[in-house]
């Protein structure tokens, strides 16, 4: 579990068309990925203005019985707004599970907080659902709310050599910056490890 209250970045000084100098208005933002490393776009994306301070929180878990791991997390995001403007909050959460196939029981690394790379000739079967949601109807910002579910293949070749496939689904709702949207992608990556 981690959490943080930090005040908004500083935006600046601007000037006007008088060449008077202002403070300009404090924005926070919040955007999402598609889970694909095939779009890198953004789609939901929200910009909270005259932004105070932000408060984020979020959970962890990471968890493995044999050959079968889970691993989840939800964060929260609550924005407090200057002038009495209503705060903005922001919410979402992915779970994950996998199942080594071929391959030893998983392990778990306690210093780097997660399970460690597959050994050579082990095949991983992964499933991962998403869901992000940057709409909040009482602040008046509508960023977007996407859910995704990826369905994975990993084999390790060797001890230098990773296979990776990759099929992801993603539902972006009429905020997001393409408006209502389902689509798919397939992605397949060769890793070497030096």
């Amino acid at each position: 579990m981690a959490g943080e209250l930090r005040k908004a970045d500083a935006a600046g000084i601007g000037t006007d068309e008088d060449g008077n100098s202002y403070q300009k208005i404090r924005s926070v933002g919040y955007s999402s990925g598609t889970g694909t490393v095939v779009e890198k776009r953004k789609f939901i994306n929200a910009k909270i203005g005259d932004a105070k301070n932000q408060q984020r929180f979020g959970a962890e878990f990471i968890g493995a019985i044999g050959r079968v791991y889970a691993q989840g997390e939800y964060f929260q995001a609550h924005v407090k707004r200057e002038h009495d403007l209503t705060s903005y909050n922001a919410r979402g959460f992915y779970s994950q599970m996998g199942v080594l196939a071929i391959g030893k029981p998983y392990r778990y690394d306690k210093g780097l907080s997660r399970m460690l790379r597959a050994q050579p000739g082990e095949l991983e079967l992964l499933v991962r659902y998403g869901w992000t949601n940057l709409n909040d109807a009482d602040s008046g910002i509508f960023g977007g709310k996407q859910s995704d579910i990826t369905c994975a293949v990993n084999y390790c070749y060797s001890k230098f050599l990773h296979v990776r496939l990759n099929y992801t689904n993603v539902k972006l709702d009429k905020h997001s910056i393409i408006g209502e949207q389902r689509f798919s992608a397939i992605s397949a990556r060769l890793m070497l490890l030096f």
